[in-house]
């Protein structure tokens, strides 16, 4: 795994993917984790104070989310996403990544997935709303849903 060996409690730019004006934000230190928010999400959506712990947890804006603005002759796609988040991994120089999506993220995680060009030890695939318990932080799973982890190809 390619490691952020820097405590980065408050990294946050701006990357040019595929046209995009990217926005990232970076918290904790190890192993890159990448949350991929929901439609309509945003990096800070949601906080992962467990995960920081040993991972460096990656989130994103996606086209026309949050902080990354629409390319107007560009459609939406969870194709675009895809190569878009992998885009984002070469330009912060990481190899290898976990995978973390949210509902449609869920579905970009997949498609990154099946990506014979990017390496990862899993990917969360399967779409699920992020919730927290009353009185914690820990992210946890609607009832209903499921967590699957695979090997990307």
């Amino acid at each position: 795994m390619n490691s952020l060996n820097v405590k980065t409690t408050a990294t946050q730019g701006y990357a040019p993917i595929n046209g995009l004006k990217m926005y990232y934000e970076i918290d904790g230190t190890g192993d890159p984790l990448v949350f991929i928010p929901p439609a309509f999400g945003f990096a800070g959506l949601h906080s992962f104070p467990e995960l920081v712990q040993n991972h460096s947890v990656i989130t994103i804006d996606l086209q026309g989310n949050g902080r990354t603005a629409d390319i107007p002759d560009r459609p939406i796609s969870i194709e675009h996403y895809a190569k878009d988040v992998v885009g984002l991994l070469k330009y912060l120089g990481i190899s290898k990544a976990n995978f973390l999506g949210e509902s449609y993220g869920g579905n970009t995680a997949a498609m990154i997935a099946k990506s014979t060009t990017t390496r990862s030890e899993f990917v969360d695939f399967s779409p699920f709303r992020i919730s927290t318990r009353e009185g914690t932080r820990s992210p946890t799973v609607y009832p209903g849903t499921a967590w699957t982890v695979k090997p990307a190809l």
